[in-house]
């Protein structure tokens, strides 16, 4: 096969992406309906008994590994121990195009473009489509590119704010629904507290989040090509509020999920922590003094009136190129995301909030929490889920584009203002992806 020039590699994926054939992976993999044939052929007659590997960092998934091949005879699942963030990519990467990959991988929502244009994942499009109405339509856009669908969603990260009830109660504040009243009192906290109100977290998936929240979109497509507006008026005003919290020494700037950051919290040092939903694993397992404390509620709006919400985090099982028994994977994949068994182990062992709508009656989240004062947080998920936009588009310069701001964000906090970080990471991000060979513009 000839080998395509970057640039008509990418102006080929954009443009296909609207009818039933997508070029993926140039030499190396072949053509989406060549795949989906294949993929077909191997559903129709599985063997007796199947061997299939699935690769996670995840914590948790021994168990739920082990219980399903107790519970299914005819399958054996294996589960392969790989790093954690870019390195894990990485690997998997190499191996699926040395043909060394395994069947299935748990792959998070932001890679997708990515390993999606690298030919890493399998189009399962038709093979999943039965499995739709199981999931919340937000998760099951998060686990496709340009309308083709590499897996089954497997967790979701509403936003919520987790809050110091003792801490509000002592500054005698009331917990704010808006963003205007989170900044309002945290003045008031401050005064009366010396605790900061929140968290400005130098994570690139809080700052998609926060963003998101406010109606921005860092990346489309439209006409063939990429459409970039990092820079966008929503993402200014999320950014400059959070920088002018922290200047005035109302949140504190923290990469988040280290020693340093968990021991602030505990000391009530900081009042909320506005993470995914799955944050409260961390909470629970890090905060000793303060628990009881803690309560959760849904995350301060922009508009009241138009409650919208946004994901920090979540991930797909995701279907690997070159995987050899369809059937059994999604069969694997399917009881790991929506059984009964499956979710609950899912909830004692790592925190994940389910992307099957059917996660939001686990018992666990029903039942009162000790951490959290006897509160039963399962309602408050359960909305933040059902807020959650379903038009959000990952592109395909992530890793890049967090170092990037991890790079900047502390300058902006110095200047004041996050407008020049903004307008510098959107040329970055534009430059990256010329150099890549995407056609692409301002949004």
């Amino acid at each position: 096969m000839k080998r395509r020039s970057k640039k008509s590699h990418a102006l080929g994926i954009i443009a296909a992406g609207a009818s039933a054939v997508l070029a993926l992976a140039g030499c190396s993999s072949a053509s989406t309906a060549s795949s989906t044939s294949t993929s077909t052929s191997k559903a129709a007659s599985p063997p007796a008994h199947v061997t299939i590997s699935f690769w996670a960092s995840a914590a948790g998934m021994t168990h739920l590994v082990n219980e399903f091949n107790k519970t299914h005879p005819n399958i054996t699942v294996q589960i392969g121990a790989v790093p954690s963030g870019q390195a894990k990519y990485e690997k998997i990467q190499s191996a699926v195009q040395a043909g060394t990959g395994p069947d299935l991988a748990l792959v998070e929502y932001e890679e997708v473009p990515t390993l999606a244009i690298a030919g890493v994942l399998d189009n399962v499009t038709s093979q999943v489509a039965k499995y739709k109405s199981e999931f919340r339509p937000a998760a099951w856009q998060q686990a496709s590119f340009l309308g083709q669908q590499y897996g089954l969603p497997h967790d979701i990260g509403p936003m919520v704010m987790y809050y110091n009830a003792a801490l509000f109660k002592k500054a005698g504040i009331p917990v704010p629904q808006t963003w205007a009243q989170f900044a309002s009192e945290a003045a008031t906290l401050k005064q009366k507290t010396g605790a900061a109100m929140g968290s400005y977290l130098n994570y690139g998936l809080f700052i998609a989040g926060v963003c998101a929240q406010n109606g921005a979109h860092w990346f489309g497509i439209s006409h063939n090509s990429w459409q970039v507006a990092i820079n966008s008026s929503s993402c200014k005003k999320v950014l400059n509020y959070w920088t002018g919290l922290t200047t005035k020494g109302y949140a504190v700037f923290n990469n988040g999920f280290n020693e340093g950051y968990w021991g602030d919290l505990d000391a009530g040092k900081i009042a909320t922590y506005i993470v995914g939903a799955w944050g409260y694993r961390g909470l629970e397992g890090n905060l000793k003094l303060t628990a009881g404390d803690w309560r959760v509620a849904p995350v301060p709006q922009w508009n009241l009136a138009k409650p919208v919400n946004s994901n920090i985090g979540g991930s797909l099982i995701a279907v690997m190129k070159g995987a050899k028994h369809l059937q059994a994977d999604l069969e694997f994949a399917n009881w790991l995301t929506t059984n009964s068994t499956a979710l609950a182990l899912t909830y004692k062992y790592s925190g994940f909030y389910p992307a099957a709508v059917d996660g939001a009656n686990l018992s666990g989240y029903s039942t009162p929490d000790p951490f959290f004062g006897g509160q039963k947080v399962g309602s408050v998920y359960a909305q933040a889920a059902s807020e959650v936009s379903n038009n959000w588009q990952w592109g395909p310069v992530m890793t890049t584009l967090n170092v990037n701001f991890q790079d900047e964000l502390p300058g902006s906090i110095t200047a004041g203002s996050a407008n020049g970080m903004l307008n510098t990471i959107q040329g970055q991000t534009i430059s990256e992806m010329k150099t890549s060979g995407f056609s692409v513009s301002n949004g």
